[in-house]
């Protein structure tokens, strides 16, 4: 994945966009990541998040937009202190969230597509606002990861 620190709108298409940071601060992007009590401090998009019990392959939990209604998720990939995705389902669709670190983990991406049979109403809906807020997001994250 190529680094795109500096574009403010994620590579990609509506359906399927990701954007890429440098960091000097893994441990507590990690850190940050899962634990959705903070995404709400960092995610532009989120008001808050929720886990019912802890970040593992299977875990459920909430999402509450600044918009829109509370979703439920749940971690579909996991590999400690690598990566991670989350799906979203929505009618027909479903909303797919993945976070990783490249093999030296100096840098952070961020990836989300949509699938399904309605996946191109949903991309054509949200994608665009969503590739706007993940750079912003992404910075924030760094921001507050590498000041802590």
């Amino acid at each position: 994945m190529a680094h795109n620190q500096n574009t403010d709108t994620a590579l990609g298409t509506n359906r399927d966009f990701n954007f890429t940071l440098v960091t000097n601060a893994p441990d507590e992007i990690w850190r940050l990541w899962t634990t959705p009590s903070t995404w709400g401090a960092w995610d532009k998009g989120l008001n808050s998040a929720l886990m019912n019990g802890e970040m593992e392959l299977g875990a459920t939990g909430s999402i509450r937009p600044l918009s829109g209604p509370t979703s439920n998720f749940e971690i579909v990939s996991f590999d400690p202190q690598n990566a991670y995705a989350f799906v979203t389902k929505l009618p027909m669709a479903q909303l797919k969230v993945e976070r990783s670190f490249n093999r030296d983990r100096t840098a952070f991406s961020h990836r989300v597509s949509f699938s399904g049979p309605m996946a191109f109403v949903f991309a054509r809906m949200f994608g665009p606002g969503f590739r706007k807020a993940l750079p912003p997001t992404m910075h924030a994250l760094s921001t507050l990861a590498e000041g802590a």
